[in-house]
């Protein structure tokens, strides 16, 4: 037994576990290089560590000189062992550093056991005086008894030493468990900002050394820049100090902090949680994990709870919403919130996904016929989207179908920006008091117009509609629009005569006769009434295209009744070729009817 506890010091004994190290080196260098064993490093280096810890400083010496030359020929870019990228050579350094550790430990170690060995040889030579002492003082009984005693105090030994072995392994697995419920995991020292960086690996139940730096607070911010989403990067940096985390574990015994993490350049709700290690003030555990679904299910429910209460609060001021939709214009995913009972009776869903499918499914049993064609050509999510970027808002007009009845109704959407990105916010409003007291006005306005544009005693248009058509054609004209028109003007001839010898009745019997007879020839063209005894016609279209035919046949029917003593007029007509204004138009033409008055004059 001695001599296996000296054998480190044995140069005989040194030489061969130096050969034997050498040789399972380099069998296990050939294994892991033949057949590309990944991360080889792991095995050489366990490999390193029972050599030193079995065999002494030198085999470890041997096996640490020949997995640093393997890991040098291994990360060279050109297998010269002296060009590297800059990755591979932190790498060597890594491995460097940690043979020198495992030296360092393995010496602390060594020195240790030397110590506890020394400690147990002296108490060994010690029990054996004791015990030849004991030997020639005691009897066998008492021997007996302190054997008893002292194998019962070894088991007692042993079995608190299993218990804490259990117990470590519990302790463990615990922490495994705990950890694998984390994104990132970080070892930090607070007086060196050194820190080691392990990831999650639930598939071997471990943790996963990623790296080992320093100026952790510094890297952080500049990995910040990158990662952490912009609206979030401020309040991040401002927060994550040293001192903000330092005071917040001294006053409440944990740091913690949500924001935005980049992931597949989605914004991904994280928690940072900082705990300082038990009896260990200088060192600290920093975890990141994923609380995205969770967040995004308390914004949901927030924001449902929101749109009610503003929903509410519009019903307040307007009773005649009579239904409110959100709409995620992504996902098509829909709430709906109605007051009314019109549309809490038509049955439609109140949330769902697809909405914009839904409600064409919807319309066909809620809309009014007539409008579906239109309805179903302009709600669709690219042209209210176009709209809505257009003009601001999106709008329609239609009617909805409601205890076999119709009802108006305007649908308008607005897209809105909420914390979870944009939403269309759609309002359907009962407008059908609204339509009916407009198109009431509307016709009401209309027989206004048509009274105060129509002449009383003929019924055709009177001046002020011929002022308003002449205003049209002169815009026309001023815009250089292509037209073609003709102005007929017409007076009654012997209205003078027949009011002074036959009264006004007979007068306006004329009148009308005159007019009859003018209407008749121009079916086609308003006829206006623009004075006392003196009508014009607008001629367009058709009569244009027949001007001439018309003003013939006038002329015929003019001479037969003139020949019966009956209703008969003087008439002129001109063209539109270019004039600057109807007014000069209309003059060629009363210049005509005044030469063709003199004509029948005789």
């Amino acid at each position: 037994m001695k001599r296996f506890e000296n054998s480190e010091n044995d140069p005989k004994n040194n030489l061969i576990m130096a050969v034997l190290s050498a040789l399972v080196m380099g069998l296990l260098i050939y294994l892991v290089y033949h057949f590309n064993v990944p991360n080889p490093n792991m095995i050489l280096i366990t490999a390193m560590v029972f050599f030193t810890g079995f065999g002494g400083p030198v085999p470890g010496a041997v096996s640490a000189v020949m997995m640093l030359l393997y890991s040098m020929f291994f990360f060279s870019t050109d297998g010269s062992f002296f060009r590297y990228t800059e990755v591979n050579l932190q790498k060597i350094l890594v491995i460097v550093f940690g043979i020198a550790v495992n030296f360092i430990v393995v010496f602390i170690l060594k020195k240790n056991q030397d110590a506890a060995r020394q400690e147990l040889q002296d108490t060994n030579e010690y029990l054996t005086l004791a015990n030849k002492q004991l030997s020639d003082k005691a009897d066998a009984a008492v021997k007996f008894a302190e054997l008893e005693k002292m194998k019962n105090e070894t088991n007692i030994i042993r079995k608190a030493y299993e218990e804490a072995k259990t117990e470590s392994l519990t302790y463990n697995h615990i922490a495994q468990a705990l950890a694998s419920d984390y994104t990132f995991i970080y070892y930090l020292d607070l007086e060196t900002d050194e820190f080691t960086e392990y990831i999650p690996d639930p598939a071997h139940n471990e943790l996963t050394f990623v790296r080992f730096e320093s100026d952790f607070f510094t890297k952080s911010y500049k990995d910040a820049k990158k990662m952490i989403y912009e609206k979030d990067l401020k309040d991040f940096i401002a927060a994550f100090t040293k001192e903000n985390i330092l005071r917040e574990l001294d006053y409440q015994g944990r740091f913690s902090l949500n924001y935005r993490l980049m992931i597949n350049d989605v914004p991904t709700y994280v928690n940072m949680k900082v705990i300082r290690m038990n009896g260990d003030s200088r060192h600290i555990v920093i975890g990141v994990r994923d609380i995205d679904k969770q967040i995004r299910q308390e914004e949901a429910a927030e924001r449902i709870k929101e749109e009610r209460t503003i929903y509410s609060r519009i019903q307040a001021l307007t009773r005649n919403y009579i239904a409110i939709y959100t709409v995620d214009p992504e996902s098509g995913h829909y709430q709906e919130y109605s007051g009314s009972k019109i549309y809490d009776e038509l049955g439609f869903k109140k949330k769902g996904e697809n909405f914009f499918a839904q409600v064409l499914i919807d319309m066909k049993k809620s809309i009014h016929p007539q409008d579906q064609p239109r309805f179903r050509e302009l709600f669709t999510k690219e042209n209210i989207l176009r709209e809505i970027e257009t003009n601001g808002i999106f709008s329609i007009d239609y009617r909805l179908i409601f205890d076999r009845k119709f009802i108006y109704v305007s649908l308008n959407a607005a897209l809105v920006d909420e914390q979870d990105g944009k939403h269309l916010i759609i309002g359907v409003n009962n407008i059908d008091a609204q339509v009916k007291r407009d198109r009431e006005y509307e016709q009401n306005l209309n027989e206004a117009k048509i009274r105060a544009n129509r002449d009383e005693l003929t019924g055709v248009k009177n001046k002020r509609a011929y002022a308003e058509l002449e205003e049209e054609l002169n815009e026309q004209i001023r815009t250089n629009q292509e037209i073609r028109f003709a102005v007929c003007v017409f007076d009654v001839n012997d209205l003078k005569p027949v009011n002074d010898t036959q009264g006004h009745k007979a007068g306006d019997d004329l009148l009308k006769k005159a007019c009859s007879m003018i209407c008749l020839t121009f079916a086609h063209s308003p006829v206006f009434r623009i004075g006392g005894d003196e009508f014009a016609v607008i001629s367009r279209g058709h009569d244009y295209e027949h001007i001439d035919e018309l003003m013939a046949e006038m002329d015929q029917t003019n001479q037969k009744n003139r020949e019966n003593g009956e209703a008969n007029v003087a008439m002129g007509m001109a063209r539109y070729e270019g004039e600057s204004s109807v007014s000069e138009v209309f003059e060629k033409a009363d210049q005509m009817m005044y030469r063709n008055k003199r004509e029948q004059k005789g």
